[in-house]
């Protein structure tokens, strides 16, 4: 576990109210759909997807903003795109760790860095992210994400 500042980038973002419990109808989907338009609009892919997270609270019910971000890189060929925005995410600064395994086992990591920033006077500002650096949907044993909760 460690804290570090994420550098700025450009993305090619997805956003819509969810819940925890009804996460995974954008599993795999809406990724694939930011990839497709990605490459219709002449960008370049060489990142990890992220998800971030504005207000969710480990609650399966509660409601929270969820944006899937893409990262981008390039001018594109000019096309706009009619489903997806076109932004600049901010550096994060954040609590960062990696899990290595089920996504259904992501629970305790976020246990396990909130108790850290606690005992470490940490102040979070309620925005998580995940970066999905592997994902294996066969066998999620081999799944890499890092967990990236933002501090003040």
């Amino acid at each position: 576990m460690r804290t570090r500042t994420v550098k700025s980038f450009k993305a090619l973002k997805f956003t819509t109210k969810a819940t925890l419990k009804d996460l995974d109808k954008y599993t795999g989907q809406k990724p694939n759909e930011l990839y497709i338009e990605a490459q219709k609009l002449g960008f370049q892919t060489c990142e990890s997807q992220v998800w971030q997270y504005f207000g969710a609270d480990g609650k399966p019910d509660t409601e929270f903003t969820l944006e899937i971000l893409l990262p981008i890189q390039g001018e594109g060929n000019g096309s706009k795109s009619e489903n997806f925005e076109i932004v600049q995410v901010p550096e994060f600064k954040c609590l960062s760790k990696l899990h290595e395994g089920p996504w259904s086992e992501i629970g305790p990591v976020y246990c396990e860095m909130m108790k850290y920033c606690f005992a470490n006077n940490l102040k979070y500002n309620l925005i998580s992210r995940e970066v999905y650096i592997r994902c294996d949907f066969e066998d999620q044993s081999n799944c890499i994400t890092e967990i990236q909760i933002g501090i003040i």
